[in-house]
């Protein structure tokens, strides 16, 4: 039974890959932290150099997983809610979109917005044919 147990959570993690995950999630964040030392180290830059700065945070985010948007809908409701908003827009997410959200992005296109007093749209969240 155990061995079952391990064989399935073994075959789920080869398939999520949550190790190649956390490595370039480590990469992507020493990149970005060594470009924003760069930018700190002057405090006035010109043109040219700001240029080579948005050129090279333009190569780090390339290599940037796609956005997960039922996550991102679900993170802005969770903050709307924190902070008490009531004329934030908020996403409906079905409860399947919600449940593997960290892992797939499940019919982002279906996400509609809730129907509320003020209509304020978090534009990311809600698909244009809301």
């Amino acid at each position: 039974m155990f061995s079952g147990a391990v064989a399935i959570l073994a075959t789920v993690d080869l398939i999520i890959a949550s190790a190649e995950r956390a490595r370039l999630h480590l990469d992507l964040a020493k990149r970005f932290a060594a470009l924003e030392a760069k930018i700190l180290r002057r405090k006035e830059h010109t043109r040219d150099e700001l240029n080579e700065l948005i050129a090279e945070r333009l190569m780090i985010e390339s290599d940037e997983p796609p956005v997960m948007r039922v996550l991102d809908c679900q993170c802005h409701n969770e903050l709307c809610s924190a902070m008490g908003e009531d004329e934030c827009e908020f996403a409906k997410i079905d409860s399947v979109q919600g449940f593997f959200s960290q892992i797939v992005d499940l019919w982002p296109s279906k996400i509609k917005k809730r129907v509320r007093a003020k209509p304020e749209v978090h534009k990311a969240c809600v698909s244009e044919r809301a």
